[in-house]
């Protein structure tokens, strides 16, 4: 068994908010933070401006905004303050020698495109396909006025199988997560929550590297429903 970062990213299950399969927008049921093949289409038009925060007791008035997500899609602007704790949780590295790690690296650098609403941070670990997934389940979080704070328990990684210039990596991972407010930093507006789920994550060849380009996964446990404080 590998213990390693993940969250509940990615599931065709109902999850904590993530949709692989469509668009958190669109989905009758929230998913694990799955973020599945959603056209670009589908996507919600809304720019997000992360903003730095002073600590958990409130954003600092004069903080400038440190990033930008969905700067390509047309709508309106609505401010995202995050704590500098989970600005500052950065995950240690990328590793994509193997398909195993670049699976790792992924989760790893997915939670923290989720627990930060900067979706570019984990880029370098997937495909173009899926980084329109994460960048949607991303948004849909936000919609609902929380982001999706998770950490992986555990990771165990089975027997990989190989499919033309794919590779394809079963993993049975343990997940806690819990909802956290976009406008007072830090704040668990539910949770934490535990999920566990089956899960295969598509590898593909990208240079030298390997990266993420598709996850399936099923929910062994229910999946809480993020809460809309968006009104």
């Amino acid at each position: 068994m590998v213990e390693s970062a993940r969250t509940p990213l990615d599931s065709d299950e109902p999850a904590d908010g993530m949709d692989r399969a469509t668009p958190p927008a669109a989905a009758p049921n929230w998913r694990v933070p799955a973020l599945a093949g959603i056209a670009i289409a589908l996507l919600v038009g809304v720019v997000f401006m992360v903003t730095r925060s002073t600590g958990n007791d409130g954003p600092d008035a004069s903080a400038e905004p440190s990033a930008t997500v969905g700067s390509a899609m047309a709508g309106p602007v609505a401010d995202v303050v995050v704590s500098k704790e989970a600005l500052a949780s950065v995950p240690d590295s990328v590793d994509l020698s193997t398909p195993e790690n670049a699976v790792r690296s992924y989760l790893d650098w997915s939670s923290y495109a989720y627990r930060t609403a900067q979706s570019s941070a984990a880029i370098p670990t997937m495909s173009t396909y899926q980084e329109v997934r994460v960048d949607a389940g991303i948004q849909g979080y936000i919609q609902k006025g929380c982001l999706l704070d998770m950490k992986v328990v555990s990771l165990t990684f089975r027997e990989p199988r190989e499919d033309a210039e794919r590779v394809h990596v079963p993993v049975r991972e343990s997940w806690e997560y819990s909802y956290v407010s976009i406008s007072e930093p830090g704040k668990v507006i539910s949770g934490p929550h535990e999920v566990t789920y089956e899960a295969t994550y598509t590898v593909i060849p990208q240079g030298d590297d390997w990266v993420v380009d598709e996850v399936k996964s099923t929910a062994l446990d229910p999946v809480v429903a993020p809460p809309d404080s968006s009104k």
